[in-house]
């Protein structure tokens, strides 16, 4: 998973190559991990922020306490990013290198993949609109930026979907 997240940085680099910064949604924190790999080794400078659900919040309350914290629950339609404890590979490449870490609403990310779909026509599950929303999070700090997010993943039921579009979420 890691490898191929790296992979993914490699691609958007090759086609942004002054890229200020990379937003990613962290379930268990490959994606980012992946990320953070390939840029201390090609570009120190970018920064990586992650972005979770705030209903499925343990690895960005224990990347902000310094220690890891577990949850009871992870109740998010972002199935993606439903995680209830950190992941030993993954927390202490993420709480070395994010630059920062955000959480969104449900709201958030349902208006995320609205907007993905009004705007580009692609069809994103809840984690792979989270960087898009965690992108809105993060205006004021990356106003003037040149920022990537990263759209991934269509894994969404119907009747979730449903719920997406008609507001619901």
């Amino acid at each position: 998973m890691i490898a191929g997240a790296g992979t993914l940085t490699l691609e958007i680099l090759e086609e942004c190559p002054r890229l200020d910064a990379l937003v990613v949604g962290v379930g268990g924190g490959s994606q980012a991990v992946g990320a953070l790999s390939v840029a201390r080794h090609l570009r120190p400078d970018l920064k990586v922020f992650g972005v979770q659900a705030e209903r499925a919040s343990a690895i960005h309350d224990s990347w902000h306490a310094g220690r890891p914290i577990a949850r009871d629950s992870a109740d998010t339609f972002a199935d993606g990013l439903a995680t209830r404890n950190v992941y030993d590979l993954t927390f202490p490449a993420l709480r070395a290198g994010l630059a920062g870490f955000v959480t969104v609403s449900e709201a958030e990310i349902a208006e995320a993949l609205r907007l993905f779909l009004r705007a580009t026509h692609n069809l994103a599950e809840g984690a792979g609109a989270a960087g898009l929303a965690g992108l809105f999070k993060l205006r004021d700090t990356l106003a003037g930026s040149s920022v990537a997010v990263v759209l991934s993943g269509s894994n969404i039921d119907t009747p979730t979907l449903r719920r997406v579009l008609s507001g619901e979420l």
